[in-house]
């Protein structure tokens, strides 16, 4: 048990000083163009600027949505597509107290 705590909370601190180091895209943007020849596979991400993770990540899964559905220049009713999250980002503290979060998923259909 004690081996598992020491993980996870080695785990944690080494996700934070990466959240910390990492810039977040502006909120709600597409972050990498798709590419070439594969409509909407790529990397969709949205920020909550609450630090709420679910509104974040139903965000980012929308913009995917949207660019699914567009598909190859046809609106498409019925569209489904995998997905991952590929990183969660976010700022805390300083003289303005944000504490943002930035999730982004990674789309492949």
């Amino acid at each position: 048990m004690n081996v598992r705590f020491a993980l996870c909370t080695t785990l944690v601190a080494g996700s934070l000083a990466l959240l910390t180091a990492w810039q977040r895209p502006a909120a709600g943007t597409l972050t990498a163009s798709p590419p070439q020849g594969v409509a909407a596979d790529g990397n969709y991400s949205s920020t909550d600027p609450d630090g709420i993770y679910q509104k974040a990540l139903e965000a980012a899964l929308q913009h995917a949505q949207a660019a699914v559905a567009q598909g190859a220049g046809q609106q498409l009713a019925d569209a489904m597509f995998n997905w991952s999250v590929f990183s969660v980002t976010g700022t805390r503290g300083g003289i303005t107290g944000r504490h943002d979060i930035t999730v982004t998923i990674h789309v492949a259909k």
